[in-house]
């Protein structure tokens, strides 16, 4: 019998058990009982909040899943198509054209407000990165819905000059190839369903 006499939180009900964490004398009411203790209200809170931090924390230090980028494939290996090299560089002339008016206007922004100019390599530099981390983010929207069995629509895709992506059949595999990885540096930028996160292949 718990030694002392009457419930904290009812100082008219006798206690039947002390909380394990924090030694209150609680009754039929208040007590808690899990597998290994008994808890008063307080003390359940505590657990559960501990529990959540707990599990979120682990979450957030799990790694992000990695990009995979395998090496240059030859086209005997039967990996698609070659490309138009006409529509590859109307396409290059445009983006170079538009990446060119993006840094002209930052310079004149930065010049106008009497901000201290970004370097020119540096600016292009985070030009390039910001369209492939967007192409990424599509493929793997596209890698989810192959996965699920279904075809994915063609204005997925990572630019706006008209060509569609490249949908090709290996056995039971369906891929879906981006049609100008070279932009990005890359020969290939693809997902299958048997891998739907985004491969690219220098």
């Amino acid at each position: 019998m718990n030694d002392k006499a009457f419930c904290q939180n009812h100082p008219m009900a006798a206690s039947i058990a002390n909380c394990s964490n924090c030694d209150h004398a609680l009754c039929g009411m208040c007590a808690t009982f899990t597998e290994n203790e008994v808890l008063c209200e307080t003390c359940v809170d505590i657990r559960d909040t501990q529990k959540f931090v707990t599990t979120k924390s682990t979450q957030l230090e799990q790694p992000e899943r990695p990009v995979i980028v395998e090496p240059l494939l030859t086209e005997a290996a039967g990996q698609g198509p070659r490309k138009n090299k006409s529509n590859q560089q109307t396409f290059q002339w445009g983006i170079t054209i538009f990446a060119s008016g993006i840094i002209a206007f930052q310079l004149f922004v930065a010049s106008r407000n009497d901000y201290v100019p970004m370097d020119t390599a540096e600016i292009i530099q985070q030009n390039a990165v910001a369209p492939l981390e967007s192409c990424i983010s599509i493929f793997r929207e596209i890698g989810s819905l192959l996965r699920r069995n279904q075809i994915p629509d063609e204005s997925l895709s990572c630019d706006r000059s008209g060509t569609p992506n490249i949908i090709s059949r290996e056995a039971d595999d369906i891929i879906v190839s981006y049609p100008h990885p070279d932009f990005y540096g890359y020969s290939q930028i693809y997902v299958s369903r048997s891998n739907p996160e985004p491969t690219l292949v220098e």
